[in-house]
């Protein structure tokens, strides 16, 4: 039996292809084939470029983009500015408030690079 995968102009995998019979009675979509030895198991995470089968491990986020994904939204951090300005939390003091402790904590654990 022969195996192939099927693959776009960007090298991603599209499915694996299994046959006993000749790859050219199989009609394809557009893609390119590639004989491989064994079915690949996750394509997701593989891509083709030159022929050869690699990594396609994602691109990490930016720091300003994790932050934006762990920021609380809006009207949760405007809860937290409001009770912090109630219970008098303003300058030097300002810093030991919810809001100022919430966004210190994602600003430390995405440092702008």
């Amino acid at each position: 039996m022969k195996h192939y995968i099927l693959y776009d102009k960007n090298g991603k995998i599209l499915q694996n292809i299994s046959t006993s019979t000749d790859i050219l009675n199989i009609p394809l979509l557009e893609g390119e084939l590639l004989e491989i030895s064994n079915p690949i198991i996750d394509i997701a995470l593989k891509k083709v470029v030159n022929g050869q089968i690699v990594d396609s491990s994602p691109e990490p986020l930016s720091y300003d983009f994790n932050r934006y994904l762990d920021y609380p939204i809006i009207r949760e951090q405007l809860g937290m500015l409001w009770h912090d300005i109630d219970q008098g939390f303003f300058g030097d003091n300002a810093k030991n408030s919810k809001f100022y402790k919430a966004i210190l904590d994602i600003k430390t654990k995405y440092p702008k690079t």
